[in-house]
């Protein structure tokens, strides 16, 4: 918005120069600042009528002096595409960083699941090697038994042989 400068209740700068007239523009005189180059001009020199000047001191309303105003026509435009191109950016910046956001949470939640694995790998080994050693010592224990059970079937053998010969064989003598 355009500052004009409102006789003695202006709050700008007092003791610019008019950049029309190359006069001191005071408090007590009707002004306006270019809102490009900050330059102060009377509103007589601009030709800015009393009407004009109470317009000027509404909101959104611009005022541009001659030398920059043929620049506003060209830059405006290049402001407005920048703007759009920007809030393109910052829309697609919004969704790389939900996405990299997703991808965080994935990844913690895939590391507490990997934890959660390498935990239950180690109870698992653990009962794998209580199951073996149990397994070891029952056969161990079943090896000691079939060797038993392989000595007393040799005995019984020559205990069954010896039997047979001394009762279904004569020998005479």
């Amino acid at each position: 918005m355009s500052k004009p400068r409102l006789g003695s209740t202006s709050k700008e700068k007092v003791d610019e120069k008019c950049k029309s007239c190359d006069q001191k523009v005071t408090s007590k005189e009707k002004a306006i600042q270019c809102e490009i180059c900050e330059g102060w001009w009377h509103c007589k020199c601009e030709k800015i009528s009393d009407e004009g000047y109470v317009l000027l001191n509404c909101e959104n309303i611009h005022w541009f002096c001659g030398a920059c105003n043929g620049g506003v026509g060209r830059v405006l435009p290049t402001l407005a595409k920048l703007e759009m191109r920007q809030e393109k950016m910052e829309d697609e910046m919004k969704g790389l960083n939900e996405g990299v956001s997703d991808l965080k949470a994935k990844y913690e939640k895939s590391g507490s699941g990997v934890e959660a694995i390498k935990s239950e790998n180690v109870k698992l080994a653990k009962e794998m090697n209580t199951l073996k050693t149990e397994i070891d010592k029952q056969f161990t224990r079943v090896t000691e038994e079939i060797s038993d059970v392989k000595s007393m079937m040799g005995n019984t053998k020559l205990d069954i042989l010896k039997f047979v010969d001394d009762n279904f064989f004569f020998r005479g003598g």
